[in-house]
């Protein structure tokens, strides 16, 4: 079992603790605020999600830092520099844990651009460009961390119907291609992968509304069912000593 002596959450709005508190803040004043998915690998909320008591990094690792650096609506050219990582070098020769949700939003945002064919794929081959030099600046300053990568979620379930992104569907093909580069990418690097897409598959707007794992208001943002299953798969992306 790796030795965690910090964790750092790096990414977008699938980490991040604002859209699962909206949803269970709604009716309940008192729940807290960090129900994100890093928050919950961090450390469970058993008041919410009793089945993972025990079940978090802080139980393992009492001593454990713990940063969450992901942002709404992040892209990867927030990270292509690394200047984040210049706070967190005391832990440089140590075991860090890195989770990472990136590039979904830099294909959301290449919807509203006219383009060419062409032009899509170029840009698409950009994103997973920097995707690349975005993991190996961290693995550059962390050079005993332990990466997890994770897959876009797709919350038409394949349909590509979604309310507020008309062009959703004819740019499926891009989600699909970039999913695959993070599934190769992990492979060839020896990363370890949470595969979101294919796990949150059947729970977006195809099924009943108490079934899907996603916020209601902009279904493109997690519920906290959602960030809690982000987390389940990150667990088991750790092995069976953290899953269980």
């Amino acid at each position: 079992m790796d030795n965690f002596t910090a964790y750092l959450s790096v990414g977008d709005s699938m980490s991040i603790d604002a859209y699962p508190f909206f949803e269970l803040s709604k009716n309940n004043l008192d729940v807290p605020q960090a129900v994100g998915a890093a928050s919950l690998l961090y450390q469970n909320v058993p008041e919410i999600w009793p089945e993972f008591e025990g079940r978090d990094l802080k139980s393992l690792f009492p001593d454990l830092f713990f940063k969450c650096v992901a942002m709404d609506g992040a892209t990867t050219h927030d990270f292509i520099s690394g200047e984040y990582l210049e706070s967190f070098e005391i832990y440089k020769d140590k075991a860090v844990l890195v989770t990472l949700t990136l590039s979904g939003n830099d294909l959301l945002r290449m919807m509203n651009r006219q383009q060419s064919a062409v032009e899509q794929e170029q840009e698409i081959e950009q994103i997973w460009q920097r995707y690349e030099q975005v993991v190996s600046l961290i693995i550059a300053t962390f050079p005993k961390a332990r990466m997890v990568l994770t897959t876009i979620y797709d919350p038409t379930d394949g349909s590509g119907e979604l309310p507020g992104y008309p062009k959703f569907t004819e740019h499926l093909e891009s989600f699909s291609k970039t999913n695959d580069f993070i599934r190769d990418f992990a492979a060839k690097s020896e990363f370890a992968l949470a595969d979101v897409h294919k796990h949150f598959l059947g729970h977006g707007l195809s099924a009943e509304k108490d079934q899907r794992w996603y916020w209601e208001p902009n279904p493109i943002e997690p519920s906290a069912r959602g960030a809690s299953e982000i987390r389940r798969l990150w667990l088991e992306a750790l092995g069976q000593s953290y899953a269980s």
